[in-house]
């Protein structure tokens, strides 16, 4: 009977990441996931440069509107970068500047109006997001230095959220060494979230041989089964390319949006503007709904690294197959 007035009250879903505030983030990944869960670890996965610390910040501020408390740890970049990240998102979103992006903030060659727009920025920030992030940068893969931070954490803030940026694979030493260390410390953070009540959700970096492929997958993590035993969700992001908005291309990606009519839902055609950047995400594991190998189906972000945001447009159907990367630079 508790189990049921459980269900009845939605206690099994997760905490959504589908806005930020009123901004749209993700809200069909979020909701087809059910959210993030406590005492589950998720992970995020894509190449390198495709953009996964901009998508971590962005659901680390969604998170956060959410009154989450969440420790960030990261291994990779200087605590200054994510804070840039909240800056450009916070100027572009709530401040309504449209001129500063991330080169031209690191220059220092801003007007005196940009810089009042960056103090309101800041403000901003520190109003709505500071008390629900703390920030910790760490200078090796250690992931005993993680377990420290979560336990100093835990009693000082009563975090709920961990986020880790990031696992690597590295294919150019022994393979069996490297994906055991992977194995070894994912089930390390997956214990941490399940001692301590925690979210976890990790971003991973793939390996480049796996470039130029249409559909991501969990194989294309070393060790592949190791990890799914432990993870709640994998979601994997690569860049759209250019052949796949070409309607005339055999990669064609069929980009829509799902709306409602009177005989029920059908997939209504959008546009994507090649001179934009996208990116195409899937869910390749979940426990509580379809992945793309059930589904054939993934979703779009528009991503625009200007104003470091990040926001879901529509769904697609890609092809299976490869892209040659020296062609489709081209």
């Amino acid at each position: 009977e508790e189990d049921l007035e459980d269900l009845f009250l939605g206690k099994s879903m997760g905490v959504l990441f589908d806005t930020v505030e009123d901004i749209p983030l993700m809200p069909h990944i979020s909701k087809e996931i059910l959210g993030l869960k406590k005492k589950t670890l998720s992970m995020l996965g894509a190449f390198v440069n495709v953009g996964k610390t901009t998508l971590l910040c962005n659901i680390i501020l969604s998170l956060a509107s959410k009154k989450q408390m969440i420790l960030a740890i990261t291994n990779e970049m200087q605590l200054k970068d994510f804070k840039i990240s909240f800056l450009l998102y916070i100027l572009n979103n709530f401040t309504d500047c449209k001129t500063v992006n991330k080169r031209k903030l690191k220059s220092g060659q801003l007007t005196d109006s940009e810089k009042d727009k960056i103090r309101e920025a800041r403000l901003y920030y520190n109003e709505h997001f500071s008390k629900y992030i703390k920030l910790a940068a760490i200078d090796t893969t250690d992931i005993r230095l993680v377990e420290k931070l979560v336990r100093k954490y835990t009693i000082t803030d009563n975090i709920d959220v961990l986020i880790y940026d990031t696992f690597k694979q590295n294919f150019s030493e022994s393979g069996e060494a490297t994906y055991k260390d992977l194995i070894r410390d994912s089930e390390t953070i997956f214990t941490l979230c399940k001692s301590y009540n925690l979210i976890g959700l990790c971003a991973i970096q793939l390996a480049q041989q796996y470039m130029g492929n249409l559909v991501l997958d969990l194989s294309m993590l070393s060790g592949a089964k190791g990890i799914n035993q432990i993870l709640e969700n994998l979601i994997m992001m690569r860049t759209i390319y250019k052949e796949e908005m070409d309607k005339e291309s055999k990669y064609y990606i069929r980009p829509y949006k799902r709306v409602k009519t009177p005989n029920g839902w059908k997939e209504e055609e959008i546009e994507l503007n090649p001179n934009n950047a996208y990116r195409c995400v899937f869910i390749s594991k979940c426990r509580d709904a379809n992945t793309f190998e059930d589904s054939n189906e993934a979703s779009i972000l528009s991503f625009n690294g200007y104003s470091g945001t990040v926001k879901e447009i529509g769904l697609c159907h890609p092809k299976r197959g490869y892209i040659n990367q020296n062609y489709s630079k081209k």
